[in-house]
């Protein structure tokens, strides 16, 4: 019987502790709200005349999420980014579109959703071609709109779609990049 309430006494205090640690875990993760704002920068260039519906593209936090004086996702981190329109220039001085959105935020194996952002019409030359296209007949209409292009370290802001709890992380703490290394032959490789 001594053994019995010994291993029931064993399990119990294990419990206890795993219960104690749970709580210490869950006080050290900090509430993000939804609708929390971040500023990014983009990493490469997206254009109206090269990038197609559904293209990923990647985004870098510039400015720490910091909640509480407490980091959470250090600056530097990568989001992704997609385009949901894309539309060339047109004859007649039609501009470009290009319509994009931020999808989700990576950080320490958490995916945090986004809201999305938009960039939206390119210079609309429209007027000038009509113009032109009274004057000279249909020759105006081949007056080409402007292209949209988003350039590398462009910042765009988007925002939290969803609440998360995130653990705070060591104020040295820096995400891991991808590296270019060059081979022997002069290539680059990742």
């Amino acid at each position: 019987m001594n053994r019995l309430r010994w291993i029931a006494l064993s399990c119990l205090a294990a419990s206890w502790l795993a219960g104690d640690a749970l709580a210490v875990e869950a006080a050290a993760r900090i509430h993000v709200p939804a609708g929390t704002e971040l500023v990014f920068e983009m990493v490469d260039s997206v254009n109206s005349k090269t990038s197609r519906r559904g293209d990923r593209f990647p985004l870098r936090l510039v400015e720490p999420l910091r909640i509480e004086g407490h980091l959470l996702v250090p600056a530097g981190a990568l989001a992704m980014g997609e385009v949901i329109h894309a539309d060339r220039a047109k004859a007649g001085g039609q501009a470009g579109e290009l319509i994009l959105a931020a999808r989700h935020l990576e950080w320490d194996g958490a995916v945090l959703p986004l809201r999305s952002f938009n960039a939206g019409v390119g210079r609309d030359r429209g007027k000038p071609a009509l113009a032109v296209a009274v004057a000279a007949g249909p020759a105006g209409f081949l007056v080409r709109g402007g292209e949209v292009e988003i350039p590398a370290g462009t910042l765009v802001g988007a925002r939290l779609r969803e609440a998360a709890d995130l653990p705070a992380v060591p104020e040295d703490a820096t995400p891991e990049t991808p590296t270019t290394q060059t081979t022997t032959t002069g290539e680059s490789t990742e």
